[in-house]
């Protein structure tokens, strides 16, 4: 089922956006490093920071995003990743690369996990009724994943072009500006009757608690799910493919 609002169909066109440009360097990120000269260890160490700017950046989100405003919070996360990708085309020496990639959260894991994603699912919800919200977040996570399989096609077109890719993922996630712009004061928190209402209803049954220790539970199980997953970005797949069995860029994208 579809039913789409406004927001909702807003968000959807920054997480197509913000998941090709994912996808794309998915494929091509340990490669570019190392042709430009970067060492494998250097690779992943890149790879590591921008994944570290990533989780303290979604922290942040989580704690501060409510007060700072959501669209301000995603505008503010859209131009930080866009500098990530731009700095990336300029320089390939780690003393520049691994600290503008944990800045500006350079994504090598080829899937969009991060802030943006995080702040749009608490968004999500409110964009639409009660009957609809579990169709209007699977429908958000088909859009992500089809464009993490557009990014990774859209290889095909830019095959040895590194530093274009880099300009093209830059742009891709400044574009997203425009749809958060455009989203209504419904995303905000204070403007939520939707957040107002679980909130009441939690303070009432006492289930908060119960809640929290849920939802700890459930982040353990990701963290030490994600601590294998570290270990297999998509761009050091991508590398080890085009590596030990001398695949293209253009077959790494079609794979």
């Amino acid at each position: 089922m579809i039913v789409l609002t406004r927001d909702s169909l807003l968000i959807y066109v920054a997480a197509f956006l913000r998941s090709s440009a994912v996808g794309l360097i998915g494929v091509v990120l340990a490669i570019a490093l190392t042709e430009a000269g970067v060492s494998v260890a250097g690779a992943g160490a890149v790879i590591g920071a921008g994944l570290a700017g990533i989780a303290t950046m979604t922290l942040v989100v989580t704690v501060a995003a409510d007060r700072l405003g959501r669209r301000r919070a995603l505008i503010a996360l859209s131009l930080l990743t866009g500098f990530g990708y731009f700095a990336a085309a300029v320089s390939a020496k780690l003393i520049w690369l691994i600290p503008t990639a944990f800045a500006g959260m350079l994504n090598g894991m080829g899937r969009d996990r991060g802030p943006a994603g995080t702040l749009e699912q608490a968004i999500l919800p409110e964009t639409t009724d009660a009957e609809h919200r579990t169709w209007t977040l699977a429908w958000y996570n088909l859009v992500l994943d089809g464009g993490h399989a557009f990014g990774g096609l859209a290889a095909l077109a830019f095959a040895g072009e590194h530093r274009l890719i880099f300009f093209v993922c830059g742009t891709a996630a400044l574009a997203c500006v425009a749809p958060y712009l455009a989203l209504s004061d419904r995303v905000e928190v204070a403007s939520s009757p939707v957040a107002h209402t679980l909130k009441v209803r939690a303070a009432r049954d006492g289930d908060r608690a119960m809640g929290d220790r849920a939802i700890g539970k459930l982040a353990l199980l990701f963290g030490i799910d994600s601590i294998g997953g570290g270990f297999l970005s998509s761009a050091l797949i991508a590398y080890w493919f085009f590596e030990r069995y001398g695949f293209s860029e253009s077959q790494l994208a079609v794979l």
